[in-house]
């Protein structure tokens, strides 16, 4: 049994995955799969993999991903079937980049604080105006200019939440969270 903080995990032992939105306690380990021997036999099928059990002790998982496994349990309805990305393209996508921004701007606003490099280069890359830039570089506090960012950043698409994101990666103005998204997954 173990703990993880919000993230992207795999365990290299495993190879299983997950992406928890909160703290989580969670157990999982190989069982005698024999009471399995039926259904695969009634599928013809063979086990090629040993059998997992994972339970969730507290917090909620969004995803998990176990290669060469089957789900036979029940699962929420907010579980999704994610399929595996070689390592090198994984969590670099627009897409994986945006849903951060979506997910965790609150976050970025109460834990970046320097708001002046970031705004320096939303102007350089042109993805806020003058007036923007002023506004965000004469706030009085680090949470103000952030938010004012995020505020703008949220109006606007995908690609704008991915070049946002690419800054703060950039300029390794960055919360440990995103470091786990960004560069992959921790080791369980």
């Amino acid at each position: 049994m173990f703990s993880t903080r919000p993230g992207r995990y795999e365990c290299v032992r495993t190879r299983m995955r997950w992406v928890c939105d909160c703290d989580i306690t969670l157990k999982y380990q190989t069982v005698d799969g024999q009471f399995l021997n039926a259904e695969l036999e009634r599928l013809q099928c063979k086990r090629i993999a040993p059998v997992m059990d994972v339970t969730v002790i507290s917090g909620k998982l969004e995803e998990v991903h176990l290669p060469h496994y089957i789900c036979l349990g029940e699962s929420e309805a907010s579980l999704r079937d994610i399929h595996p990305q070689r390592d090198e393209s994984r969590l670099k996508s627009e897409a994986d980049k945006a849903r951060y921004f979506n997910d965790h701007w609150p976050d970025l606003i109460q834990r970046v604080t320097n708001v002046q490099i970031i705004a320096d280069k939303l102007l350089q890359q042109q993805l806020i105006h003058e007036e923007q830039y002023s506004e965000i570089t004469q706030s009085l506090t680090s949470q103000d200019g952030m938010r004012k960012i995020c505020e703008i950043i949220r109006k606007h698409d995908d690609t704008m939440k991915a070049k946002f994101i690419s800054i703060l990666r950039e300029e390794k103005i960055i919360m440990s969270g995103l470091i786990q998204l960004i560069k992959g997954s921790n080791k369980g």
